[in-house]
């Protein structure tokens, strides 16, 4: 008999020592080739000779990016409307008291008219009841009067909202400025 049909008659009688001989083989062969195809533990060193060249650096990230020294600016209070001139670019570097920008007038004019009509309107209507001489004139009379400085004082509100808002001076005007308005 050869040496190989001795080793299958080996092996089919006794098939639980072989098993395990065979299993011993699998996992040695495996962990072998495992530990040396495995470079992640090993130290490689590449060599070459040195030159004097350029290094490129980058970084990259993701993100949020903002300035540090950001200020948002407002025309003040309420005050919106068209751009009509524009005196700086981005970027460009600004001192106190530059006018940036002109906003159209167009609307708070409106609404100057209109403080003026109803002002106006209410001095009629004052000099009417004040014309009338019956029973009810009194009360009629105080009635008016009350409108009448309800429409000032509403009329003076909507004069200084656009003198602060157009002029940039943020402190709240004296009649004595708007009387030219008024």
């Amino acid at each position: 008999m050869n040496l190989l049909s001795k080793f299958k008659v080996f092996i089919f009688r006794h098939k639980v020592i072989s098993l395990i001989i065979i299993l011993c083989l699998l996992a040695g062969g495996y962990w072998w080739y495992q530990s040396s195809n495995n470079t992640s533990g090993v130290v490689r060193y590449v060599l070459a000779a040195a030159t004097k060249e350029t290094i490129v650096s980058s970084v990259s990230g993701t993100g949020q990016v903002s300035a540090s020294n950001q200020l948002s600016l407002s025309p003040g209070s309420g005050a919106s409307g068209k751009i009509v001139y524009l005196n700086a670019v981005s970027g460009q570097k600004v001192s106190a008291g530059t006018l940036l920008l002109q906003l159209d007038t167009t609307n708070a004019e409106k609404t100057v008219r209109d403080a003026q009509a109803n002002l106006d309107s209410a001095q009629i209507s004052l000099q009417k009841l004040e014309g009338a001489n019956n029973l009810t004139v009194p009360q009629n009379k105080q009635d008016a009067t009350n409108t009448l400085n309800q429409d000032y004082q509403s009329g003076y509100n909507a004069v200084s909202s656009v003198f602060i808002d157009f002029t940039g001076n943020y402190d709240r005007p004296s009649k004595r400025h708007l009387r030219k308005y008024l």
